[in-house]
């Protein structure tokens, strides 16, 4: 998700969430980590630079693929 409503009910639900974060992102989310003290089930997923989506994306579908290989199909 995005830094939206749903990540943050995710997040105070303690479900695991995966969330797309723009380079200059609301305080909440501290500078660099990728992780929150707010929500300890959720993984940050941070632009590196601004408007660079493509390596987040990337980050993200390598986190996938670890994910599925762990969990199964």
């Amino acid at each position: 998700t995005i830094d939206s409503a749903p990540a943050h009910l995710a997040g105070c639900l303690n479900i695991p969430t995966w969330t797309l974060l723009l380079y200059y992102s609301d305080w909440r989310w501290q500078q660099h980590d990728s992780n929150t003290v707010l929500y300890p089930t959720m993984t940050l997923f941070r632009q590196p630079k601004p408007f660079d989506w493509q390596s987040v994306i990337h980050k993200l579908t390598q986190r996938l693929d670890i994910f599925v290989n762990e969990h199964g199909s």
